[in-house]
C-alpha cells in the first residue's frame, strides 16, 4: 500500500507551516512559497533548492526541513531525508506536526518500532489545528486506534470543510479498512473540491481496481493522474497493472517502460513487466526482468516464482526446479501449497529419468 498512499501524505505533510517558524522578512517567505509551489507541480528539485537557500537564511527554520524532508523521501534520498526529520524533531520536540512526520516517515520506510515512538507521542499530544487534527488521525490509525482517528479526521474537516487534502488522507484511512465505498465518496468529494488533485485520482484509482468491473474507471483516473503528474512513475506503474488485468500487455509494457526511465531502481515495476513479457510468451525478455527485480530486492518469493514459469516455459527444467526449491525455502510449504509441491516432485522425477 506504500506506493499508493504516499502521494497525498506528501502533499499533506508539505501544505501546513508548523507555526513556530520564524521567517525573516520578504526574502524566507520568497523562498519558502517557491519551495511549496514548485513541490505543489512536481518540480521535486527546483523545490527542494528553495528550501536548502531558506536554510542557509536561516538554519532553524523548522519547516523548511519538514518540506524539503519529504522531498527527499520522494527522490529517495533516504539518508538525506533522515537527516531533515531528525532535525526537525531535534528544533521542535514538542510539536505534533514534527513528530508525527517523522513517524509517518518512518513507518514508510520501515522503520517500525522507531515509528511507534513518534506515533505514541504525537496521538498523546493536543490539537487545535485541522493540521494537527490530520497528523494526530495517521498517528492514530498506525497504532491501531481506528475510531479515534477517524474522529480526529472529523474534526480536521469541521474545521477545514473545504480542505480536498483531508478527504482524500481520510479516504485512504477508509480505504487501508476495506471500506471502500466510503473511500471513493472521500476521494470523489475532494476532487469536486479540486479537479486538479492528482494524489486524489491515484487514490480513486487504486479503489476502483478493488471492486469489480470498475477498471475501465480506474483507468481513467490513473491517465488523469498522469496528465497532472507526468513524471511521477506511480500513475503509470498502476495504470499498467490495470491493462495486465485487460490483458492489454503491450500497453502494459509501454507504460511500465515509461515508469522505469522515471524510477529505474523499482524492484516492483521491473517484476510487473516481467510478469506482462511472460503473458505475451516472451520468456527471455521476463527472466531478464526478473533478474533485475531480484538484484534490487534480494529473495523476492514473487520474482522467484514468476521466472521459474518462465524457466519451465523454455525447457530449463533444472532452474525452474532450483526456483521453486528456494520459493519453498522463502514461504514455508504451507503458504507455498500442494500445487507448487507436487510440481517440485514431478521436476525432480523428470531431471532424474533424464540422468
Amino acid at each position: 500500500m506504500f506506493k499508493r498512499i504516499v502521494v497525498s501524505i506528501v502533499m499533506l505533510l508539505c501544505t501546513a507551516p508548523i507555526v513556530w517558524a520564524q521567517p525573516q522578512p520578504e526574502t524566507l517567505e520568497d523562498y519558502y512559497l517557491i519551495g511549496q509551489t514548485n513541490a505543489h507541480s512536481g518540480d521535486y528539485a527546483t523545490a527542494i533548492e528553495a528550501f536548502t537557500q531558506a536554510l542557509e537564511l536561516d538554519p532553524s527554520y523548522a519547516d523548511a526541513y519538514r518540506l524539503r524532508g519529504w522531498l527527499y523521501f520522494e527522490q529517495r534520498d533516504l539518508q538525506a531525508a533522515t537527516d531533515d526529520f531528525n532535525m526537525l524533531v531535534e528544533l521542535a520536540p514538542d510539536s505534533l506536526v514534527a513528530l508525527a512526520s517523522r513517524g509517518e516517515f518512518r513507518r514508510k520506510t520501515g522503520q517500525f518500532n522507531e515509528a511507534l515512538a513518534d506515533f505514541q507521542q504525537a496521538a498523546e499530544m493536543e490539537a487545535s489545528t485541522a493540521t494537527e487534527y490530520q497528523l494526530r488521525a495517521l498517528a492514530k490509525f498506525s497504532l491501531g486506534q481506528l475510531d479515534s482517528a477517524l474522529a480526529d479526521f472529523d474534526s480536521a474537516l469541521e474545521l477545514t470543510p473545504d480542505d480536498p487534502e483531508i478527504y482524500v488522507t481520510r479516504g485512504e484511512t477508509w480505504q487501508r479498512i476495506n471500506q471502500q465505498e466510503r473511500a471513493l465518496q472521500d476521494f470523489t468529494t475532494a476532487i469536486e473540491l479540486d479537479d486538479e488533485l492528482a494524489s486524489a485520482y491515484l487514490s480513486r484509482g487504486n479503489t476502483y481496481t478493488l471492486l469489480e468491473n470498475e477498471l475501465d474507471l480506474a483507468i481513467r483516473d490513473y491517465t488523469r493522474f498522469v496528465e497532472l503528474r507526468p513524471q511521477k512513475a506511480d500513475g503509470y506503474f498502476f495504470r499498467a497493472n490495470a491493462f495486465l488485468n485487460y490483458g492489454e500487455y503491450e500497453l502494459a509494457i509501454t507504460d511500465l517502460n515509461r515508469a522505469l526511465e522515471i524510477s529505474p531502481d523499482n524492484a516492483a515495476i521491473y517484476l510487473v513487466r516481467g510478469d506482462a513479457h511472460r503473458f505475451l510468451e516472451e520468456h527471455q525478455q521476463a527472466i531478464a526482468d526478473y533478474n533485475t527485480a531480484l538484484e534490487l530486492t534480494p529473495d523476492d518469493p514473487r520474482a522467484i516464482a514468476s521466472r521459474a514459469q518462465s524457466y519451465l516455459k523454455l525447457g530449463d527444467l533444472e532452474a525452474a526446479l532450483a526456483d521453486l526449491q528456494q520459493y519453498v525455502q522463502l514461504v514455508g510449504e504451507e503458504k507455498a501449497g500442494e500445487p507448487v509441491l507436487n510440481a517440485i516432485q514431478q521436476l525432480e522425477e523428470q531431471i532424474s529419468s533424464e540422468d
